[in-house]
């Protein structure tokens, strides 16, 4: 065999070798996985996660009985306190049922403290078959998740609430109820589910740790769009993937693919699949206005999930923000729920949530998806639509008596998209030495996103790095006057850059808001009142 065809033999092995790898490798990213949970209690969360997974979903209470309960039970305090809850309830999803009554009873009397709860298991509105849920002897640790502002709190017994499991199918979920006192005086009764989940998993080359549980909504089993969902790289919570809501229902973009992730009902098992479906380009622009380049980051919404913008959303706001002008993202009909710079004006912008005479009359029902994202048919967001001012408050039937007081609620709104507009304001750049003697490592460290296996070697770059290049230089020169000026127009340019990452770094944002004045006149020009109303 001659050289010649040895090496085109090796050279197609070695060819071979190599596409085996990358299809393996391919499928690898691409394929779904599964990963095993287990069962936690929610007050043994991490504290830097707790409150996502032990606040509940919360119902303000009022002294006033409802209307439509037909019976209640004997009641030995004069001040009892009433309400209604929705279970399960979606974050977006509008009630379908007027949900479960209840009744809170002191029995030692008025001023004695609320120690019994009746709830309408049957949801006939009738108490007198109901038995009453008294306090829990031996609560949870760190019930009150170590709020200040909750002053007082009752655990109350657990509770089973029936949910759907599979289609036709329901299994009962267990509930604590804790009455929370704040420092308002206000009262509200809350429903902490009694377990979560947690497990690792790795997604290509990353690994997570991952919480699962129940946020400010009890939407039905683990396998519900509003499950909360906390992704920690290698268990960093400084450096979870911070954006959106934390929602099971969140597409996160990880090694440069979408993925989904939906636990089985029981949150027994985690599956991992990538979006396979067609992209868009989604863009936002100034419109020609020459305010200055538009960059943006946030959160779209479809009816089903949520799509980040521009990111990992550590920083939200100012110079350290990860915002992108354009990007590509699943397509679909969403809505916006955006941060937009255009040089130093600023922009808050989320789908219209209100309807007349209602303030966020729409947050829980139907809305516009007006930011519809197709293939090869870019979508570019530059407010060139003309926008309107439209009044959540009063409706435009209102009628009020004289000396009655008149509620006024303006919105600016585009009518086009039916997109709100939740802050406008216009910043300005000041500069604050940095108090930090790290400010170097942490400004690099914060726009790289470099992990900390990365700390070492990054010092020698920026340290060593110059160094080692005179050195290099200097054996090739072989002159040591050479050698000198080299070093010296490298420290200058060494001084140079790190004298720019020190001025980046004590960058800091301040914004002012931009609310119009609104006037309220009579027929005949008179001012009835005047004074600053704030957008949203």
């Amino acid at each position: 065999m001659n050289m010649k065809s040895y090496t085109i033999q090796h050279g197609l092995l070695v060819s071979c070798v190599f596409l085996a790898l990358a299809a393996s490798v391919s499928f690898g990213r691409g394929k779904e996985l599964e990963f095993p949970l287990e069962v936690v209690c929610p007050y043994d969360v991490p504290k830097e996660l707790r409150w996502d997974f032990v606040r509940g979903q919360a119902v303000e209470c009022t002294v006033h009985p409802d209307p439509n309960v037909t019976a209640y039970p004997p009641l030995s305090s004069d001040k009892p306190l009433y309400g209604s809850v929705q279970l399960p309830s979606g974050f977006l999803s509008p009630p379908t049922d007027p949900g479960y009554y209840f009744v809170i009873d002191e029995s030692k009397g008025t001023g004695t403290g609320y120690n019994r709860l009746f709830f309408d298991f049957d949801r006939d509105a009738d108490f007198t078959d109901e038995a009453p849920i008294l306090p829990n002897e031996d609560p949870p640790k760190d019930a009150t998740m170590g709020m200040s502002w909750i002053k007082e709190h009752t655990c109350f017994d657990t509770l089973a609430i029936p949910c759907a499991y599979e289609d036709n199918l329901y299994r009962s979920i267990e509930l604590m109820p804790r009455l929370d006192v704040t420092d308002n005086n206000d009262i509200y009764l809350c429903f902490v589910t009694t377990t979560a989940r947690k497990g690792k998993i790795k997604i290509g080359r990353q690994s997570f740790d991952v919480w699962i549980g129940h946020k400010r909504y009890m939407s039905g089993w683990f396998d519900q769009p509003c499950t909360a969902l906390h992704l920690l790289p290698n268990g960093d919570y400084s450096k979870r993937l911070d954006w959106g809501g934390w929602l099971i229902s969140d597409m996160h973009r990880i090694g440069g693919t979408h993925w989904c992730l939906a636990p089985t009902p029981l949150g027994d098992t985690l599956r991992i699949r990538p979006y396979r479906g067609k992209y868009g380009t989604f863009s936002v622009s100034d419109g020609a206005r020459r305010i200055g380049r538009a960059r943006m980051n946030g959160v779209l919404w479809t009816k089903d999930t949520g799509v980040e913008v521009g990111g990992n959303l550590q920083y939200n706001h100012g110079p350290h923000a990860k915002m992108v002008s354009t990007c590509k993202i699943p397509v679909g009909d969403y809505v916006p729920g955006l941060e937009i710079y255009m040089g130093n004006f600023h922009i808050t912008t989320c789908s219209n949530i209100h309807r007349d005479g209602i303030p966020q009359g729409r947050f829980r029902g139907l809305r516009s998806h007006s930011i519809r994202i197709r293939d090869k048919q870019p979508f570019v967001l530059d407010f060139s639509n003309k926008t309107d001012v439209f009044f959540a408050l009063p409706g435009k039937d209102k009628h009020i008596r004289p000396g009655e007081l008149l509620e006024v609620q303006a919105v600016l709104h585009d009518p086009v998209l039916d997109i709100i507009f939740t802050d406008l304001e216009w910043g300005q750049r000041r500069f604050e030495p940095p108090d930090s003697d790290e400010w170097v490592f942490g400004l690099l460290l914060d726009r790289i996103d470099l992990d900390d296996d990365w700390h070492q070697p990054l010092i020698f770059v920026l340290f060593l790095g110059p160094a080692l290049i005179c050195w290099l230089l200097s054996l090739v020169l072989k002159k040591k006057r050479r050698f000198l000026k080299v070093l010296f127009v490298m420290f200058i340019a060494f001084s140079m850059i790190v004298g720019l990452i020190y001025y980046r770094s004590g960058f800091r944002w301040d914004y002012d808001n931009l609310n119009p004045t609104v006037t309220i006149l009579r027929s005949d020009g008179e001012v009835v009142s005047s004074g600053i109303m704030p957008f949203g």
